[in-house]
C-alpha cells in the first residue's frame, strides 16, 4: 500500500472521529436529571404569622440612609455617642421600628414568591439598617437605665434574622439574614460589655437566648432552595445566555453555546453539590467543608474532560461557584457560634455575679448555667475560654485556636478567624462612641 493512500485513510479516520466529537459534543446530554430529592418539603404556614408581602413594602430616604450612617458610626465608637441625635433619629423612625419588632415576634416566615431569577431583594438592604438603628436604640435605652427595654430591643434584631433566614428564599436572603444576625449579636455583645445588669434581668436575657428559633439550623433549607434557585435560573437557556454566560470568562463567549454548554449535566454536578452539602449541614463546618470539597471534581482533568464534550461552560460555572459557594454557607455555621458564645457570656455574667469572680473554666458553668458547654459549630469541639485576657471564642472559620486573637482585633465577631467576645474590652474607658456604664439599680 502507496503512502499516499496510508496518509487519506489516517485523514479520513481523524476526520470520522473529528466528526464524532462533534456530534456528540453538539448533541449529547444525559436526558433530564432526577432531582426530586433535593426539593423542599411541605411546609404550613400561618399566614397571620408571616410578613409577606408586607415586608416588601420598605424603603428609607436618602436622608434617612444618612442618620442611620453616622449612627453606625457612634455604636462604633467612632463618633461620640450623641444621645440627643439618637433620640431624635428613634423618634422619626418610630412606625418602621414597630413594624421591625413586629416582624421579629412571627415565627413562621415564607417567601410568597417563586424561586427565580426574577425575585427583588433589595428591600433587605433597608432592612440591616434597620438593626442598626434597632442596635443604637438598646444602647440608647441602657445608658436611660431601661435596661428590660434594652434587652428587648437588641434580641428583636436577632430574632428578625432568626425569621429571614427559615422564611425559604435563595442563599442572599440566608446571607443577608446572616448579616443582621451579626449585628445583633454585636448589640447583645456591647450591652454586656458596658453596663451592668441584676441577675433577674441576666436570667430573662438567658432564657430569651434559649429560645428554640436561635438554635435551630435552617442551613439544609437554605441549601436545598438555592439549588431550585439555580435551577430555575442556569438551567434555562434563555436566562443562561442573558444572566449567566456574561459573568464567565475562561470560555470564549464566540463558542456556540451547543459546544460549550449541557443543561442537564451541569445540573447533575450541581446536584451531586448539594447533595453533599445536605448530607453534611446538620454536623460541623469543618465536616461539612470536607464533605462537599470532594462533590464534584475540579482537577485539570476534569476540566478538560468537559471541554472535549462540550460542557466548558457548565464546568465553569460549578467551579467559580464552589469556593463563594463555601465561604457563604460557612456564614451559617458562625451565625450559629455567635449564639452560642452570647449564651456563654450571660451565664459568665451570672457566675461573677452570684460568686464574686469570673469561673476558671467553662465546665464550672455547668449545670447551675449552662445545661452543658455549647459545642464550637466551626470544628465539633466545646467553645474555648481565655481565662488570661478574658476572651470567650470559637476557632472560626481556618478551624485553627489562636487562643481567641483574631489577626484584624480581638472580639472580632466578623472576623473569618477567630470569633470571639472580651468579657472585659481592654479600651473601654478609651472608647469614644459608648455612654456612660449603668449600674443595675441605678
Amino acid at each position: 500500500m502507496s503512502h499516499r493512500r496510508i496518509w487519506k485513510r489516517l485523514l479520513a479516520a481523524f476526520g470520522g472521529l473529528l466528526l464524532a466529537w462533534l456530534l456528540i459534543a453538539l448533541f449529547f446530554d444525559p436526558g433530564p436529571v432526577d432531582d426530586s430529592d433535593l426539593a423542599l418539603p411541605e411546609r404550613k404556614v400561618d399566614p397571620a404569622q408571616n410578613p409577606y408581602p408586607e415586608i416588601r413594602d420598605f424603603s428609607l430616604s436618602e436622608e434617612g440612609v444618612k442618620e442611620i450612617g453616622r449612627l453606625d458610626s457612634m455604636v462604633e465608637g467612632e463618633e461620640v455617642f450623641e444621645e440627643a441625635f439618637v433620640q431624635s433619629v428613634l423618634e422619626r423612625n418610630a412606625e418602621v421600628l414597630e413594624r421591625f419588632e413586629r416582624y421579629a415576634a412571627m415565627r413562621d416566615w415564607w417567601q410568597d414568591e417563586p424561586v427565580g431569577s426574577n425575585m427583588d431583594f433589595n428591600y433587605l438592604f433597608g432592612w440591616i439598617r434597620l438593626a442598626i438603628l434597632k442596635r443604637a436604640e438598646s444602647i440608647w435605652l441602657a445608658s436611660r437605665g431601661e435596661r428590660e427595654a434594652a434587652i428587648e430591643s437588641a434580641v428583636s434584631v436577632l430574632k428578625f434574622a432568626a425569621g429571614l433566614r427559615a422564611s425559604g428564599g435563595p442563599l442572599l436572603t440566608a446571607l443577608m439574614a446572616d448579616s443582621i444576625s451579626g449585628i445583633g449579636a454585636k448589640g447583645v455583645a456591647r450591652l454586656l460589655q458596658h453596663h451592668e445588669f441584676t441577675g433577674d434581668e441576666l436570667a430573662c436575657l438567658a432564657a430569651k437566648l434559649d429560645d428554640p428559633v436561635f438554635s435551630r439550623n435552617d442551613l439544609e433549607s437554605v441549601l436545598r432552595t438555592e439549588y431550585a434557585f439555580i435551577a430555575a435560573t442556569a438551567m434555562d437557556r434563555a436566562t443562561f445566555e442573558r444572566v449567566v454566560r456574561p459573568t464567565l470568562s475562561e470560555t470564549p463567549a464566540w463558542l456556540p453555546l451547543p459546544l460549550a454548554y449541557k443543561s442537564n449535566r451541569t445540573r447533575s454536578m450541581l446536584g451531586d453539590f448539594y447533595r453533599a452539602a445536605v448530607r453534611a449541614s446538620d454536623g460541623d463546618c469543618r465536616s461539612f467543608i470536607a464533605e462537599i470539597d470532594g462533590a464534584i471534581p475540579l482537577g485539570q482533568w476534569a476540566k478538560w474532560s468537559n471541554v472535549l464534550t462540550g460542557n466548558a461552560i457548565g464546568f465553569e460555572l460549578c467551579s467559580l461557584g464552589n469556593e463563594p459557594s463555601k465561604g457563604a454557607f460557612q456564614r451559617s455555621f458562625a451565625v450559629q457560634a455567635q449564639h452560642s458564645l452570647l449564651r456563654v457570656f450571660v451565664a459568665m455574667k451570672r457566675y461573677r455575679l452570684d460568686h464574686g469572680e469570673r469561673p476558671a473554666t467553662l465546665d464550672l458553668l455547668v449545670p447551675a448555667y449552662l445545661e452543658a458547654v455549647p459545642t464550637d459549630p466551626m470544628d465539633g469541639m466545646p467553645l474555648r475560654y481565655n481565662a488570661k485576657y478574658r476572651i470567650v471564642y470559637s476557632v472560626g472559620e481556618d478551624f485553627t485556636d489562636d487562643g481567641g486573637f483574631s489577626p484584624d482585633r480581638r472580639g472580632a465577631f466578623e472576623s473569618r478567624q477567630e470569633i470571639s467576645i472580651e468579657l472585659e474590652p481592654s479600651d473601654s474607658a478609651s472608647r469614644p462612641g459608648l455612654p456612660e456604664k449603668k449600674a443595675a439599680g441605678d
